[in-house]
């Protein structure tokens, strides 16, 4: 995992492998590297999910109320829609999960998961 981590500040894509998936994965503060992920994938106007080791990582991001720390922190730890924070660290990055009903809304959802290795 340190090399994983390594390698994501370092702008690059990397394949992390989960119980059943892997995630391809890029750092969501790079804008580049986010680009290149969104290139890759055909998925320039598309959510991707925001993935987090802890739960205060999500919070860095994302409003996360005492139901949903719960729910990140039991063992299944579901992805599901958080409202992102109007100010984080991703800058525009963060794309929503359903269309804004209002261009001028200043929230909108986000699928936000922890990871279980």
């Amino acid at each position: 995992m340190a090399e994983t981590a390594r390698l994501l500040r370092n702008g690059k894509i990397t394949a992390i492998k989960g119980l059943e998936v892997s995630y391809l994965s890029c750092d969501a503060r790079n804008a580049e590297a986010v680009h290149e992920l969104r290139r890759r994938k055909a998925r320039d106007a598309m959510p991707f999910a925001l993935m987090a080791r802890t739960v205060s990582g999500i919070a860095r991001y994302c409003h996360v109320d005492a139901a949903a720390d719960d729910l990140l922190q039991s063992p299944a730890a579901p992805m599901f829609p958080h409202t992102a924070l109007r100010h984080n660290a991703c800058g525009g990055r963060l794309r929503p999960i359903l269309p804004r009903r209002n261009s001028r809304a200043s929230s909108f959802q986000v699928g936000c998961f922890r990871p279980v290795f």
